[in-house]
């Protein structure tokens, strides 16, 4: 029989009793950035600068993350905050344990705007539909932009 809830009930016998406790089911998504690149093209207000690179995301858990939002900003810092540009959102599919989806991140800066020592900030479960655990693994950040 498989469970919907984040919580198992086990119970053991025991010489003389019973023993019951419960279990936590973990749910969770985690990611990492790989190989991100800058490329700019045009002078002035000409310019025009695209991110790209890989963003892994995984579910390190036991049970599956339902399909979720993915949000990446450019930030001055590597920290998420009201300041940071968004630049795209994607759906993440549904992960099964284990399973991890790569992502190819092609993000637009603003006309203009040149990247080179800003951050890159994914934003897993963006609008808190994966019922984690563990939300502090949820902000990926990219070193800053060359």
């Amino acid at each position: 029989m498989r469970t919907t809830s984040k919580y198992v009930l086990l119970a053991t016998t025991l010489v003389g009793g019973l023993y019951a406790g419960i279990a936590s089911a973990i749910v969770g998504l985690s990611g990492s950035w790989d190989g991100v690149t800058q490329h700019c093209t045009g002078v002035g207000e000409n310019l025009r600068c695209r991110v790209t690179g890989v963003f892994v995301a995984t579910n390190p858990g036991d049970e599956r993350a339902v399909r979720s939002v993915l949000r990446f900003f450019l930030s001055e810092d590597d920290t998420l905050d009201e300041n940071n540009l968004l630049l795209n959102e994607r759906h993440l599919k549904a992960l099964r344990p284990s399973e991890s989806e790569d992502l190819t991140a092609r993000l637009k800066l603003p006309k203009g705007q040149i990247g080179t020592g800003l951050f890159v900030i994914g934003q897993l479960d963006a609008e808190n539909d994966v019922q984690e655990g563990n939300e502090d693994n949820n902000i990926i950040v990219t070193p800053p932009l060359q």
